[in-house]
Protein backbone atom coordinates (compact mmCIF):
# COMPACT_ATOMS: atom_id res chain seq x y z
CA UNK A 1 0.00 0.00 0.00
CA UNK A 2 1.65 3.09 -0.77
CA UNK A 3 1.24 6.56 0.35
CA UNK A 4 -1.30 7.58 -1.59
CA UNK A 5 -2.65 4.00 -2.46
CA UNK A 6 -5.72 2.54 -2.21
CA UNK A 7 -6.35 1.41 0.90
CA UNK A 8 -9.93 -0.45 2.72
CA UNK A 9 -11.07 1.40 5.99
CA UNK A 10 -14.06 0.62 8.18
CA UNK A 11 -15.87 3.25 9.68
CA UNK A 12 -18.57 2.10 12.98
CA UNK A 13 -21.06 4.08 13.50
CA UNK A 14 -23.32 5.94 11.43
CA UNK A 15 -23.88 9.42 13.74
CA UNK A 16 -22.64 12.82 13.43
CA UNK A 17 -19.19 11.91 13.76
CA UNK A 18 -19.03 8.77 11.13
CA UNK A 19 -21.29 10.16 8.35
CA UNK A 20 -18.28 12.63 8.46
CA UNK A 21 -15.45 10.34 7.93
CA UNK A 22 -17.34 8.95 4.54
CA UNK A 23 -17.94 11.91 3.24
CA UNK A 24 -14.56 12.91 3.36
CA UNK A 25 -13.01 10.09 2.60
CA UNK A 26 -10.52 10.32 -0.30
CA UNK A 27 -11.62 8.82 -3.60
CA UNK A 28 -8.85 5.91 -4.03
CA UNK A 29 -10.36 4.35 -0.66
CA UNK A 30 -12.66 1.58 -0.55
CA UNK A 31 -15.00 2.76 2.62
CA UNK A 32 -17.48 0.88 4.50
CA UNK A 33 -19.50 2.14 7.49
CA UNK A 34 -21.62 0.03 9.52
CA UNK A 35 -24.61 1.25 11.19
CA UNK A 36 -27.13 -1.20 13.33
CA UNK A 37 -30.16 1.12 13.06
CA UNK A 38 -29.85 4.26 11.08
CA UNK A 39 -28.01 7.55 10.10
CA UNK A 40 -28.13 9.99 12.81
CA UNK A 41 -26.96 8.60 16.10
CA UNK A 42 -28.20 9.81 19.12
CA UNK A 43 -30.62 12.37 17.43
CA UNK A 44 -32.46 9.59 16.08
CA UNK A 45 -35.44 8.34 17.97
CA UNK A 46 -35.63 6.21 20.16
CA UNK A 47 -32.48 7.50 22.18
CA UNK A 48 -31.63 9.47 24.66
CA UNK A 49 -33.88 13.12 23.42
CA UNK A 50 -36.68 14.16 25.84
CA UNK A 51 -39.30 15.64 23.57
CA UNK A 52 -38.80 18.95 23.85
CA UNK A 53 -34.90 18.99 23.23
CA UNK A 54 -33.31 21.75 21.23
CA UNK A 55 -29.36 22.30 20.14
CA UNK A 56 -27.44 24.85 22.95
CA UNK A 57 -25.39 25.80 19.71
CA UNK A 58 -27.04 28.00 16.84
CA UNK A 59 -27.47 25.92 13.88
CA UNK A 60 -25.02 28.69 11.81
CA UNK A 61 -22.08 27.19 14.17
CA UNK A 62 -23.28 23.72 14.85
CA UNK A 63 -23.28 22.75 11.23
CA UNK A 64 -20.78 20.98 8.80
CA UNK A 65 -18.84 23.82 6.87
CA UNK A 66 -19.76 21.94 3.74
CA UNK A 67 -23.37 21.44 4.41
CA UNK A 68 -25.18 24.20 6.41
CA UNK A 69 -28.57 24.02 7.94
CA UNK A 70 -31.44 25.28 5.83
CA UNK A 71 -32.17 28.66 5.95
CA UNK A 72 -35.51 28.95 7.04
CA UNK A 73 -34.36 27.03 10.36
CA UNK A 74 -34.82 28.19 13.88
CA UNK A 75 -31.69 29.39 15.64
CA UNK A 76 -31.53 26.67 17.79
CA UNK A 77 -33.26 23.48 16.02
CA UNK A 78 -35.09 20.87 17.59
CA UNK A 79 -33.74 17.52 17.79
CA UNK A 80 -36.21 15.80 14.87
CA UNK A 81 -34.92 18.99 12.47
CA UNK A 82 -31.35 17.80 13.76
CA UNK A 83 -31.95 14.35 12.12
CA UNK A 84 -33.66 15.08 9.62
CA UNK A 85 -30.60 17.68 8.86
CA UNK A 86 -28.29 14.35 8.69
CA UNK A 87 -30.44 12.17 6.84
CA UNK A 88 -30.04 15.21 4.32
CA UNK A 89 -26.50 15.51 4.33
CA UNK A 90 -26.35 11.59 3.69
CA UNK A 91 -28.49 11.98 0.97
CA UNK A 92 -26.87 14.94 -0.34
CA UNK A 93 -23.06 13.62 -0.14
CA UNK A 94 -24.48 10.00 -1.58
CA UNK A 95 -23.12 8.13 1.47
CA UNK A 96 -25.93 5.47 1.53
CA UNK A 97 -24.45 3.00 -0.84
CA UNK A 98 -21.28 2.74 0.78
CA UNK A 99 -23.25 1.75 4.81
CA UNK A 100 -23.81 -1.73 5.50
CA UNK A 101 -26.91 -1.67 8.35
CA UNK A 102 -25.29 -4.29 10.70
CA UNK A 103 -24.07 -4.53 14.12
CA UNK A 104 -20.48 -5.04 14.28
CA UNK A 105 -19.52 -8.06 16.64
CA UNK A 106 -15.69 -8.18 16.86
CA UNK A 107 -12.92 -6.07 15.68
CA UNK A 108 -9.00 -7.24 16.36
CA UNK A 109 -5.95 -6.86 14.90
CA UNK A 110 -5.25 -8.97 11.84
CA UNK A 111 -1.71 -8.72 9.83
CA UNK A 112 -0.71 -5.29 8.78
CA UNK A 113 -4.70 -4.43 9.45
CA UNK A 114 -8.20 -5.65 11.54
CA UNK A 115 -10.85 -8.00 10.44
CA UNK A 116 -14.22 -6.68 11.29
CA UNK A 117 -16.19 -9.57 12.23
CA UNK A 118 -14.37 -12.04 9.43
CA UNK A 119 -13.70 -9.20 6.77
CA UNK A 120 -10.15 -7.63 6.20
CA UNK A 121 -9.82 -3.63 6.56
CA UNK A 122 -6.60 -1.76 6.31
CA UNK A 123 -7.67 0.67 8.93
CA UNK A 124 -10.60 1.54 11.40
CA UNK A 125 -12.28 4.61 12.44
CA UNK A 126 -14.48 3.92 15.75
CA UNK A 127 -17.38 6.42 15.21
CA UNK A 128 -19.75 4.41 17.57
CA UNK A 129 -20.63 7.65 20.31
CA UNK A 130 -20.89 7.95 24.09
CA UNK A 131 -24.20 8.52 24.65
CA UNK A 132 -25.94 4.92 25.11
CA UNK A 133 -24.45 3.64 28.34
CA UNK A 134 -25.25 5.17 31.38
CA UNK A 135 -23.18 6.78 34.03
CA UNK A 136 -25.54 5.89 36.58
CA UNK A 137 -24.99 4.78 40.55
CA UNK A 138 -28.52 4.87 42.34
CA UNK A 139 -29.03 6.34 45.82
CA UNK A 140 -28.91 3.53 48.43
CA UNK A 141 -31.95 3.03 50.76
CA UNK A 142 -34.00 5.68 48.63
CA UNK A 143 -37.60 4.54 48.37
CA UNK A 144 -39.12 6.44 45.74
CA UNK A 145 -38.19 6.63 42.00
CA UNK A 146 -34.90 6.68 40.41
CA UNK A 147 -34.04 7.02 36.92
CA UNK A 148 -31.29 8.48 34.17
CA UNK A 149 -31.77 11.67 32.24
CA UNK A 150 -31.78 9.01 29.10
CA UNK A 151 -35.34 8.25 30.06
CA UNK A 152 -36.60 11.34 31.04
CA UNK A 153 -39.01 12.38 28.33
CA UNK A 154 -41.63 15.12 29.55
CA UNK A 155 -42.55 16.45 32.90
CA UNK A 156 -45.87 14.94 33.25
CA UNK A 157 -45.03 12.10 35.05
CA UNK A 158 -43.39 14.39 37.74
CA UNK A 159 -46.68 16.32 38.19
CA UNK A 160 -46.90 17.54 42.26
CA UNK A 161 -44.01 15.87 42.73
CA UNK A 162 -40.70 16.85 44.68
CA UNK A 163 -37.52 15.94 42.00
CA UNK A 164 -34.17 16.11 42.80
CA UNK A 165 -32.08 16.59 39.65
CA UNK A 166 -28.41 15.83 40.16
CA UNK A 167 -26.11 17.22 37.77
CA UNK A 168 -25.40 20.62 35.75
CA UNK A 169 -24.56 20.13 32.32
CA UNK A 170 -26.48 19.97 29.42
CA UNK A 171 -29.06 18.06 30.05
CA UNK A 172 -29.40 18.63 33.82
CA UNK A 173 -30.26 22.58 33.22
CA UNK A 174 -32.74 21.52 30.52
CA UNK A 175 -34.40 18.60 32.66
CA UNK A 176 -34.34 20.66 36.34
CA UNK A 177 -36.42 23.47 34.06
CA UNK A 178 -38.66 21.33 32.61
CA UNK A 179 -39.59 18.91 35.62
CA UNK A 180 -40.16 22.45 37.37
CA UNK A 181 -43.46 22.76 34.74
CA UNK A 182 -44.97 20.01 36.68
CA UNK A 183 -43.55 19.32 39.73
CA UNK A 184 -44.61 20.87 43.41
CA UNK A 185 -40.78 21.45 44.08
CA UNK A 186 -37.21 20.13 42.49
CA UNK A 187 -33.99 20.87 44.12
CA UNK A 188 -31.74 20.85 41.58
CA UNK A 189 -28.03 18.94 43.01
CA UNK A 190 -24.52 20.16 41.81
CA UNK A 191 -21.41 20.77 44.30
CA UNK A 192 -20.82 24.12 42.41
CA UNK A 193 -24.01 25.51 43.48
CA UNK A 194 -22.50 25.81 47.17
CA UNK A 195 -19.99 28.52 45.61
CA UNK A 196 -22.81 30.96 44.76
CA UNK A 197 -23.19 33.03 41.69
CA UNK A 198 -25.96 31.21 40.13
CA UNK A 199 -29.74 31.91 40.40
CA UNK A 200 -32.42 29.44 40.11
CA UNK A 201 -34.71 29.73 36.73
CA UNK A 202 -38.43 28.68 37.49
CA UNK A 203 -40.02 30.21 41.18
CA UNK A 204 -39.97 26.84 42.30
CA UNK A 205 -36.88 25.62 41.62
CA UNK A 206 -33.82 25.74 44.42
CA UNK A 207 -30.18 24.95 43.68
CA UNK A 208 -28.08 23.23 46.53
CA UNK A 209 -24.78 22.01 46.76
CA UNK A 210 -25.43 18.41 47.75
CA UNK A 211 -28.85 16.07 48.80
CA UNK A 212 -28.90 14.29 52.49
CA UNK A 213 -31.94 12.16 52.75
CA UNK A 214 -32.90 10.42 56.29
CA UNK A 215 -35.03 6.98 56.28
CA UNK A 216 -37.77 8.92 55.37
CA UNK A 217 -36.37 10.34 52.19
CA UNK A 218 -36.40 13.68 53.96
CA UNK A 219 -33.89 16.34 54.10
CA UNK A 220 -33.02 17.75 57.50
CA UNK A 221 -35.45 20.93 56.71
CA UNK A 222 -38.48 18.99 55.74
CA UNK A 223 -38.62 18.63 52.02
CA UNK A 224 -39.38 15.00 51.30
CA UNK A 225 -38.22 13.87 48.12
CA UNK A 226 -40.15 11.64 45.60
CA UNK A 227 -38.39 11.71 43.02
CA UNK A 228 -34.67 11.73 42.04
CA UNK A 229 -33.36 12.24 38.03
CA UNK A 230 -29.77 11.50 37.43
CA UNK A 231 -28.48 13.47 34.62
CA UNK A 232 -25.34 11.99 35.52
CA UNK A 233 -23.56 11.88 31.92
CA UNK A 234 -22.83 8.89 30.26
CA UNK A 235 -19.89 5.70 30.32
CA UNK A 236 -17.54 5.46 27.01
CA UNK A 237 -18.06 1.86 25.84
CA UNK A 238 -16.51 -0.20 22.98
CA UNK A 239 -17.99 -3.58 23.33
CA UNK A 240 -16.51 -4.52 20.01
CA UNK A 241 -12.77 -3.87 20.12
CA UNK A 242 -10.64 -6.81 20.95
CA UNK A 243 -8.98 -5.90 24.69
CA UNK A 244 -5.37 -5.36 22.75
CA UNK A 245 -7.44 -2.44 20.63
CA UNK A 246 -9.26 -1.00 23.68
CA UNK A 247 -7.92 2.81 24.14
CA UNK A 248 -8.51 2.48 28.08
CA UNK A 249 -11.02 4.44 30.06
CA UNK A 250 -13.52 1.35 30.21
CA UNK A 251 -16.63 2.41 32.12
CA UNK A 252 -15.46 5.82 32.42
CA UNK A 253 -16.75 9.53 31.74
CA UNK A 254 -13.26 10.83 30.67
CA UNK A 255 -11.67 10.51 27.49
CA UNK A 256 -8.42 8.16 27.81
CA UNK A 257 -6.00 10.63 26.76
CA UNK A 258 -2.82 8.86 28.37
CA UNK A 259 -3.57 6.36 25.79
CA UNK A 260 -4.58 8.50 22.59
CA UNK A 261 -2.84 10.81 20.63
CA UNK A 262 -4.08 14.48 19.79
CA UNK A 263 -7.21 12.76 21.55
CA UNK A 264 -8.15 10.95 18.53
CA UNK A 265 -5.27 8.57 17.30
CA UNK A 266 -5.16 5.03 18.82
CA UNK A 267 -0.64 4.29 19.18
CA UNK A 268 -1.82 0.96 17.09
CA UNK A 269 -1.13 2.31 13.36
CA UNK A 270 -4.67 3.24 11.01
CA UNK A 271 -6.63 2.73 14.45
CA UNK A 272 -8.61 6.29 15.28
CA UNK A 273 -11.42 7.20 17.45
CA UNK A 274 -13.76 10.17 16.44
CA UNK A 275 -15.54 12.38 18.40
CA UNK A 276 -14.85 11.34 21.88
CA UNK A 277 -14.12 15.12 23.65
CA UNK A 278 -17.49 16.70 24.95
CA UNK A 279 -18.07 20.41 25.05
CA UNK A 280 -17.41 20.46 22.03
CA UNK A 281 -19.11 22.21 18.17
CA UNK A 282 -19.65 18.59 17.61
CA UNK A 283 -20.31 18.81 13.44
CA UNK A 284 -17.63 21.00 12.56
CA UNK A 285 -15.06 19.57 15.49
CA UNK A 286 -15.76 15.71 13.39
CA UNK A 287 -15.53 17.06 10.09
CA UNK A 288 -12.23 18.44 10.83
CA UNK A 289 -10.85 15.57 13.13
CA UNK A 290 -11.93 13.81 9.94
CA UNK A 291 -9.56 15.65 7.45
CA UNK A 292 -5.96 14.87 9.94
CA UNK A 293 -7.92 10.77 10.38
CA UNK A 294 -7.21 10.82 6.64
CA UNK A 295 -4.22 12.30 6.09
CA UNK A 296 -2.45 10.06 8.69
CA UNK A 297 -4.36 7.12 7.28
CA UNK A 298 -2.33 8.01 4.71
CA UNK A 299 0.69 8.98 6.33
CA UNK A 300 1.23 7.22 9.57
CA UNK A 301 3.21 10.08 11.86
CA UNK A 302 2.07 11.81 14.83
CA UNK A 303 5.08 13.24 15.75
CA UNK A 304 3.74 16.54 14.56
CA UNK A 305 1.61 16.35 17.66
CA UNK A 306 4.34 15.93 20.05
CA UNK A 307 4.40 19.84 21.38
CA UNK A 308 0.77 21.16 21.85
CA UNK A 309 0.68 24.91 21.86
CA UNK A 310 -1.34 24.54 25.15
CA UNK A 311 -2.48 21.73 27.18
CA UNK A 312 -6.13 21.12 26.07
CA UNK A 313 -8.38 19.30 28.80
CA UNK A 314 -9.74 16.58 26.34
CA UNK A 315 -12.92 15.75 28.08
CA UNK A 316 -14.13 19.37 28.07
CA UNK A 317 -12.76 21.53 25.14
CA UNK A 318 -15.36 24.40 26.01
CA UNK A 319 -13.65 27.58 24.05
CA UNK A 320 -10.62 25.40 22.90
CA UNK A 321 -12.60 23.54 20.16
CA UNK A 322 -11.29 25.29 17.15
CA UNK A 323 -7.82 26.24 18.77
CA UNK A 324 -7.46 22.61 18.79
CA UNK A 325 -9.15 22.09 15.16
CA UNK A 326 -5.85 24.36 14.36
CA UNK A 327 -3.45 22.74 16.30
CA UNK A 328 -4.92 19.36 14.34
CA UNK A 329 -4.69 19.89 11.33
CA UNK A 330 -1.01 21.55 12.04
CA UNK A 331 -2.42 25.33 10.55
CA UNK A 332 -0.20 28.45 11.58
CA UNK A 333 -2.65 30.84 11.32
CA UNK A 334 -7.02 29.95 11.96
CA UNK A 335 -8.95 30.66 9.20
CA UNK A 336 -11.92 33.16 8.80
CA UNK A 337 -14.65 30.00 9.00
CA UNK A 338 -12.68 28.40 12.15
CA UNK A 339 -12.96 31.96 13.39
CA UNK A 340 -16.00 33.15 13.16
CA UNK A 341 -17.25 29.51 14.63
CA UNK A 342 -15.12 30.33 17.66
CA UNK A 343 -16.36 33.77 18.48
CA UNK A 344 -19.72 32.91 18.00
CA UNK A 345 -19.51 29.81 20.25
CA UNK A 346 -17.69 31.78 22.45
CA UNK A 347 -20.29 34.27 22.52
CA UNK A 348 -23.10 31.43 23.10
CA UNK A 349 -21.74 30.19 26.22
CA UNK A 350 -22.20 33.92 27.25
CA UNK A 351 -25.94 33.13 25.76
CA UNK A 352 -26.26 30.34 27.87
CA UNK A 353 -26.42 31.79 31.10
CA UNK A 354 -29.47 33.27 30.54
CA UNK A 355 -31.60 29.41 31.02
CA UNK A 356 -33.76 31.47 28.06
CA UNK A 357 -31.30 31.44 25.74
CA UNK A 358 -33.41 29.74 23.25
CA UNK A 359 -36.42 32.57 22.82
CA UNK A 360 -32.98 34.45 21.47
CA UNK A 361 -32.93 34.82 17.50
CA UNK A 362 -29.16 34.15 16.40
CA UNK A 363 -27.83 35.29 12.50
CA UNK A 364 -24.84 35.16 10.96
CA UNK A 365 -24.14 38.03 8.52
CA UNK A 366 -21.85 37.05 5.58
CA UNK A 367 -19.01 38.07 6.61
CA UNK A 368 -19.09 36.22 9.86
CA UNK A 369 -20.59 38.57 12.17
CA UNK A 370 -22.98 37.82 14.98
CA UNK A 371 -26.31 39.46 15.34
CA UNK A 372 -28.56 38.43 18.83
CA UNK A 373 -32.25 39.68 18.03
CA UNK A 374 -30.97 42.12 15.25
CA UNK A 375 -28.14 43.83 17.13
CA UNK A 376 -24.84 43.25 16.44
CA UNK A 377 -22.38 41.61 18.97
CA UNK A 378 -18.84 42.82 19.68
CA UNK A 379 -16.59 39.91 19.75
Amino acid sequence: MGSQGPMKVAIIGGGAAGLTALRNAPANATVTLFEKKRVGGLWQLPGPMYDHLQTNLPHQVMAYPDFPFPKDSPSWPHHTQVAKYLEDYAQHFNLHSKINYKEVKSVEQHENGFLVDTEYFDAVIVANGHFDQTCFAPIEGFKGKQMHSKDFKNPEPFTNQNVAVLGCGSSGIDIAQSAGTAASSVRWIHRSFGIGGRTSPVENITLHASLSLDENDTTSDGWRCDTIIHCTGYQFTYPFLSSKLQPGGEGQRSVPAENLVAGLFSKIPRLAFIGLPQAIVPMPFCHYQALAIWKQFYNWDLSCYDNPPKQFTWDSMAGDTFVYCQYLLQLKEMPLEMRWRQNVHNYGRILRQDYNFRRRKVDITEDGNMLVDGESVVF
